[in-house]
């Protein structure tokens, strides 16, 4: 799971989660913009975590054409979880 990918984890915890670690955009050579977003652009971040259920990001994502959706967009599970916020 990465910020802006669930309803109630917006893209400007970006900001947080590079925060946590000192020096990282230099340490890694990874730069977050004005909008949160990461360069070089295939860059990612977030939490991974074990789970017995398959779950991909992509869908709570209603973003058409996202060139790197793993799966497509789940009306009734993004409606779900902004539900429990």
């Amino acid at each position: 799971m990465n910020p802006g990918s669930l309803p109630n984890w917006p893209i400007n915890e970006q900001r947080k989660l590079f925060d946590l670690f000192n020096d990282v955009e230099r340490k890694v050579d990874v730069k977050l913009n004005e909008n949160y977003l990461m360069y070089p652009v295939k860059s990612a971040s977030g939490l991974w975590f074990p789970s017995e259920v398959k779950f991909e990001n992509c869908q709570l994502c209603p973003k058409k054409d996202c060139p790197n959706r793993k799966t497509n967009f789940d009306k009734d599970k993004y409606h779900s979880y902004a539900k429990s916020e």
